[in-house]
């Protein structure tokens, strides 16, 4: 496995964990995973036929780097039924490609971003290329996973055959925690504030959380007839903190905004919250989404990701067109003026499978049919 998620060094994380679930579908697992320039990561391993290797360096070392590691390794062990599997189709789907055309092995290429959309290429030059040379690779992959409907029908809409894409989001774990947030937390969490609507996400350029502050401005100062006092819980950390905060103090709606550090545990925010927001330019699959509606929020979200497949118009959420601030100011009018009549099955399982054992066997079946074709093949 070729991926970028640090977080497998860090024991009990999520991706630790997962990690030791994925080496129960096979012999042995090797994940080699990109970590910067850093050097003080511990490899201690998730189990015993997972090994972790880190590839510290700079971004233009990293194609020489990983591809010394995985190629070291392959070599040692010819007599093995290898699978090469790459978390993205950027940089590790590049070494994977490659690695796949020297030693003759299948690789699979996980899509979790939807580069296809092009609000992605809009966003730099960089992300331009990436999306040309990503379905580059991704026509050339003995098979495709990704996380949503929506990446899955954009791939097919150019040639790729929907025999070889697999729908496989990651699939959360359910909260250990079943008890209520206090009074108090959420007290503290929303103030004087009568309405809260919640941001939990990355700060950075594609989440375009600037469109929120922009409509609710519109919304506090060109009508609110209910006289409600809402207030923007905007949860998470990232490189647009500095010029979101800017953007706040720009429309004059200070004491309407409130950031708060990314937290691992969102279940206080979820319940201290009225109404969930997201108002990404893009998104691969959409994890808050399924979180708030869980929670029993309400869902306003841009049309991205799994936000065709999750939302009912009306009953558990809107959905709005793409950097609209006109049609989330409408939106949350709506809300303010208490026009919005929402039906929310509080509990209710959004996930789409029925078992942490039924997702773990289609990701078995998606490597094992790849190896299989390839198989066939030669």
């Amino acid at each position: 496995m070729l991926g970028t998620d640090s977080r497998a060094f860090v024991v009990d994380s999520e991706t630790y964990r997962r990690f030791t679930e994925y080496a129960e579908l096979g012999e042995e697992l090797h994940c080699f995973i990109y970590v910067g320039p850093r050097k003080d990561l511990s490899l201690t391993r998730p189990a015993a036929n997972v090994f972790l290797y880190p590839i510290a360096c700079g971004r233009l070392n990293y194609f020489l780097r990983a591809y010394r590691a995985v190629a070291k390794k392959l070599s040692l062990d010819t007599s093995s039924a290898w699978v090469i599997t790459a978390q993205d189709p950027f940089e590790t789907g590049i070494v994977a490609t490659i690695l796949s055309w020297r030693f003759k092995i299948p690789f699979q290429l996980q899509i979790h971003t939807d580069f296809l959309s092009p609000y992605f290429a809009r966003e730099s030059i960089k992300n331009r290329l990436r999306a040309i040379y990503g379905l580059y690779l991704a026509r050339r992959a003995s098979g495709l996973r990704v996380v949503s409907l929506r990446i899955k029908q954009s791939l097919i809409n150019r040639g790729i055959m929907a025999e070889k894409i697999q729908v496989l989001p990651i699939m959360s774990r359910p909260t250990e925690s079943k008890t209520k947030t206090s009074e108090k937390i959420i007290a503290e969490l929303r103030g004087d504030h009568d309405l809260v609507f919640l941001i939990a996400s990355r700060l950075t350029r594609e989440k375009n959380i600037s469109l929120a502050i922009r409509a609710l401005s519109a919304a506090v100062f060109e009508k609110n007839p209910a006289k409600r006092n809402p207030l923007l819980l905007i949860v998470g950390s990232g490189p647009e903190d500095q010029e979101l905060r800017a953007t706040v103090t720009h429309y004059g709606i200070g004491k309407h905004c409130r950031f708060v550090p990314w937290a691992d545990n969102l279940k206080p925010y979820y319940q201290a919250s009225d109404v969930f927001l997201l108002t990404s330019n893009y998104e691969g699959y959409g994890r808050t989404i399924v979180e708030a509606l869980e929670a029993g929020l309400p869902v306003i979200t841009t049309d991205v990701g799994i936000a065709r497949e999750m939302i009912v118009e009306g009953k558990n959420g809107h959905l709005i067109p793409i950097d609209d601030v006109y049609a989330l100011g409408e939106s949350i009018k709506n809300v303010l003026n208490r026009k919005t009549k929402w039906s929310i099955n509080h509990g209710k399982n959004y996930e789409p499978f029925a078992s942490r054992a039924e997702y773990l066997l289609q990701y078995k079946n998606a490597l094992t049919e790849i190896c299989h074709s390839r198989n066939s093949q030669s």
